[in-house]
């Protein structure tokens, strides 16, 4: 009996990230990390 061929993958998915708008780069120092103290 003859193997069956050996399929190929598919273009496998990788997870989407969602697209990053441009224009939303204002951000304050102060509130970018507010959880610092926690180890």
């Amino acid at each position: 009996m003859r193997r069956p061929k050996q399929q190929k993958t598919r273009h496998l998915k990788l997870p989407r990230r969602p697209k990053k708008k441009p224009g939303r780069r204002r951000t304050r120092p102060e509130v970018t990390c507010p959880r610092q103290e926690k180890p």
